[in-house]
């Protein structure tokens, strides 16, 4: 995260702001409590009605991680009460040392 302006501890503390817990399966982790920011918006045009489908999505901070996440790690929201999340694609954020979960119904 050292790219960012105010270096790693202003960018964690921002993360960590607006985080929340949930729980994680993949990635070297068994159903662990980790922080999240979930986050949504609008995904890839649907078909040819170019219709918009909402995306879902998690960012996490590579240090929560063990290893890299990869497709089908599962995502359970409030600290594992739900709902429940499958990961669908795994972004790279390398300028701000995150993930990028996008998820869909587990």
């Amino acid at each position: 995260m050292s790219d960012l302006p105010g270096g790693d501890a202003s960018a964690k503390a921002i993360h960590d702001a607006f985080a929340k817990t949930v729980r994680y399966t993949g990635a070297g982790l068994t159903n662990a409590s980790i922080l999240a920011v979930r986050t949504h918006g609008s995904g890839d045009l649907f078909m040819e009605h170019q219709q918009n489908v909402r995306e879902l999505a998690f960012e996490v901070l590579k240090e929560r991680l063990p290893n890299a996440p990869v497709k089908g790690n599962a995502i359970s929201e409030n600290d594992g009460a739900g709902p429940d999340w499958s990961v669908i694609e795994v972004v790279d954020l390398d300028e701000v040392d995150a993930w990028t979960l996008v998820v869909k119904s587990a």
